[in-house]
């Protein structure tokens, strides 16, 4: 699934091809969460921008309801371990990004900063972007 991690500057890169599969995307994200984390000196903070373009596959919404809701549980509780908050981007095409954002809605309601869109500018974009100040 996972073709390549790549740290960048600010960033970790993955490229992910294959079919989708939710036990093998799972792992993956996982081992990217992980080397996030690791790198995080490196990266000056702990964001991951995941290329999904060259992957396929049709999932249903409860796979995308399951696989956001791990993802969400794996950031945060990456985050409350400590340092910068943790940000992923996924970018990539319908039908594995899904047009109506159901899964990016899942797992920012579960406190964790995910976007996905299909236009990979604007996810570095957001993955670059300074957090709102913290409401008083």
């Amino acid at each position: 699934m996972v073709r390549a991690l790549e740290p960048r500057a600010t960033y970790l890169a993955a490229r992910a091809a294959g079919a989708f599969a939710l036990d093998e995307a799972e792992a993956v994200s996982l081992h990217c969460l992980q080397a996030s984390v690791d790198l995080k000196s490196a990266c000056r903070k702990r964001s991951v921008l995941v290329d999904v373009r060259q992957m396929h596959g049709q999932l249903t919404l409860a796979e995308r309801y399951a696989y956001r809701e791990f993802v969400a549980v794996e950031v945060v509780r990456l985050t409350a371990r400590g340092g910068p908050e943790m940000r992923l981007a996924y970018g990539g095409h319908p039908p594995l990004i899904d047009p109506n954002r159901f899964g990016m809605m899942v797992a920012r309601n579960r406190g964790a900063l995910l976007l996905a869109t299909e236009d990979l500018k604007e996810a570095l974009r957001r993955l670059s972007a300074r957090p709102a100040p913290a409401q008083t």
